[in-house]
């Protein structure tokens, strides 16, 4: 973001904060003048924000059939779940795969802590202290008709096949407390942990945790470049960098879904070109949209559009420093840049102010009740550069010049990015930015192969434990521990955390690993924006989710499952 020499930041600023206060705004007003002439009411959790909150519908409403199609801002490295934690590969592979479990579609009252339901799996059980998992399989579940797999019958070796894949691969992690893997029969799975682990069963749950066919595992196709799954949704055909498209599973074993006939899932990596094309309804929906300006431009030409917005229990982004490498392996440097970062300033400007300006890597709702005020993060979360240069003067460093790589998700990247470099200068760090294309962003980053800085994001872990699957990544070997932490003492907390079954001594622990982190500075977190969704209005029982169990329509979800869509002409 340039401003120019006319208009410094803080100038900017008090334009921007004078508008507010003329519009009488507030942060939950804010949003709701933002989207005008809706229905605007909010939902009962915290931090959720429905504009024309869908009602719920019943079997009578529901209108059967039509082509779905959604935005999506990159494309996946490939196809392959056991090779990359894409969020990307999650958007073009959700709609293929089930899981042995997964959360409840719909209207689901608490998304910091939603039903888990059967998938693949029927039922289970969990018996020896935690220690051993025994599922039972759905009866008659057929591969999707593609060859080499051919619509065979789903059965516990692929059970077994995939979690051995996962133990091998990008998502090791999830396979990590398995010692053993026994079929006792073709619908029947024990799972044997080494010690008692209480994420590991939610993991199931999670986005990343879809079921592969044997096949895949065993290399019989490769699966980077063909999904065969048992989900709502058959791949029948993509071009990389423009579309994926999918035909309803005529053989689903869920009886009467899903209730679209296609769903197609548009690549525009451009925030314009995707706002142009849901305003021509060549698309139905697009995600990410990260400025109210941009949803009010929306909005102006296009009334009729729905929007959701939600702001994140947990910071995405955040400054990367290489913890093993010098000057980022001295506390006293990693402190020095977290102070330098002006993270008021930083929410007014890239997100109107309606984000969070104190976040961290680990979702809130892990220790607290309510959202934690900035005394909860400690003293490394002030903006004070007078105190950042001293630290730098103690650690012996002067005239650094780093490069810091970013990819460009959205416009609020190269504004965080452009604030950043400026706060960095002020204590005496000349910072060169370099956007990298995504491929090489994903391979870079997740890789951990980057020596200066980067402008990096945080991937969970499995996705639906918040503690062990965000702060877990920090510990020493974890195969996504992209910022290469290796602190002793960090490590106890994490092992015990995932050992202690009381709850109430779980959250004690959860505090210490919070006030490690936070202390420690293993990477300096900024603001936490808003998101924006909008979708045309004949888009049903479409629900964005809170995005800590990444739920949304494009990330790996089951949401496209119960989405319909109503007569077009109701709304010309």
């Amino acid at each position: 973001m340039a401003y120019g020499p006319e208009v410094s930041r803080r100038q900017f600023i008090k334009m921007a904060g004078t508008a507010a206060v003329a519009a009488g705004l507030g942060s939950q007003a804010l949003v709701s003048s933002a989207l005008g002439a809706q229905d605007a009411g909010l939902v009962p959790y915290p931090d959720m924000f429905y504009a024309n909150r869908p009602k719920a519908w019943t079997e009578k409403d529901i209108r059967r059939g039509g082509e779905l199609v959604f935005a999506h801002v990159s494309d996946p490295p490939h196809l392959n779940p056991l090779l990359t934690t894409s969020y990307s590969m999650l958007a073009a592979t959700g709609p293929v795969y089930s899981r042995l479990i997964r959360p409840k579609g719909g209207d689901y009252d608490d998304p910091f802590n939603p039903e888990l339901v059967p998938d693949l799996a029927e039922s289970w059980e969990i018996s020896n202290q935690g220690k051993t998992l025994t599922f039972k399989l759905r009866r008659g579940v057929r591969w999707h008709n593609k060859p080499p797999v051919n619509g065979r019958e789903f059965t516990s070796e692929d059970v077994r096949a995939t979690i051995e894949g996962w133990s091998k691969g990008a998502t090791a992690y999830l396979a990590a407390p398995v010692e053993r893997i026994e079929t006792p029969s073709k619908y029947q799975v024990v799972i044997h942990l080494k010690d008692p682990d209480v994420a590991f069963f939610r993991n199931l749950a999670s986005s990343w945790s879809h079921i592969l066919p044997k096949e895949a595992v065993e290399g019989a196709f490769d699966a980077k470049t063909t999904a065969i799954g048992t989900g709502p949704f058959i791949l029948t055909e993509y071009t990389r960098k423009t579309e994926y498209k999918y035909e309803r599973n005529p053989d689903y074993f869920i009886d009467g879904l899903p209730y679209l006939d296609r769903y197609v899932l548009r690549i525009i990596p451009e925030e314009a070109s995707r706002i142009a094309a849901l305003r021509t309804g060549q698309v139905d929906g697009i995600k990410n949209l990260g400025s109210k300006e941009t949803v009010d431009l929306i909005l102006r030409t296009n009334p009729k559009v729905v929007v959701q917005q939600l702001v994140q229990p947990f910071s995405i982004f955040h400054v990367a420093m290489p913890y093993d490498t010098p000057p980022w392996n001295d506390v006293r440097v990693r402190r020095a840049v977290s102070l330098a970062l002006n993270r008021e300033e930083m929410n007014d400007l890239v997100y109107a102010g309606v984000g969070h300006a104190y976040t961290n890597g680990i979702p809130w709702f892990a220790l607290f009740d309510r959202y934690p005020g900035r005394e909860a993060y400690g003293p490394w979360f002030e903006y004070n550069p007078d105190k950042a240069r001293e630290l730098l003067r103690q650690a012996g460093v002067k005239n650094l010049t780093v490069e810091l790589i970013f990819y460009r998700y959205g416009s609020y990247v190269d504004e965080s990015v452009d604030l950043i470099t400026q706060y960095l200068a002020e204590v005496g760090i000349t910072v060169k930015p370099r956007s990298l294309e995504y491929g090489v962003w994903i391979d870079h980053f997740l890789g951990a192969k980057y020596e200066g800085l980067a402008f990096g994001f945080t991937v969970p872990a499995g996705g639906m434990d918040p503690l062990n699957d965000w702060a877990g990544m920090l510990q020493t070997g974890h195969p996504k521990n992209s910022w290469r932490v290796s602190d002793p003492e960090l490590d106890r907390l994490l092992v015990a955390q995932r050992r202690e079954l009381d709850a109430t001594k779980r959250r004690e622990i959860a505090k210490q690993i919070w006030e490690r982190t936070n202390d420690q500075v293993y990477r300096a977190h900024v603001p936490r924006g808003t998101t924006f969704f909008a979708y045309q209005p004949w888009v049903k029982n479409y629900r964005a989710s809170n995005g800590y169990y990444s739920t949304e329509l494009t990330f790996g979800s089951w949401q496209v499952l119960h989405i319909w869509l109503d007569d077009k002409t109701k709304y010309a």
